[in-house]
């Protein structure tokens, strides 16, 4: 299996639902790590380091799933880097 480890930055449409939108990335990735960053002005984005057999799926695939969570406004990727 060849993992690529991929560093995203979430941002959400309401701050009060963050931490549920969270759980439900966990649920269509293989999540290494998440937390919350605090950007400035109160605004928080989500960081996660996500985990991609890129002979399976490539990050495409899953970035797509992400996307279609409810209150997901934007996917940055910061960085892409093989293994964890």
């Amino acid at each position: 299996m060849a993992d690529v480890t991929v560093d995203v930055k979430i941002s959400v449409k309401d701050l009060d639902k963050i931490e549920q939108i969270a759980d439900k990335i966990k649920t269509v990735a293989r999540v290494a790590k998440i937390e919350f960053e605090d950007v400035g002005f109160g605004i928080k984005v989500i960081r996660a380091k996500i985990l991609v057999d890129d002979k399976v799926e490539g990050f495409d695939t899953v970035e797509d799933k992400i996307k279609k969570i409810e209150g997901v406004s934007e996917i940055d990727v910061l960085n892409m880097d093989r293994g964890f």
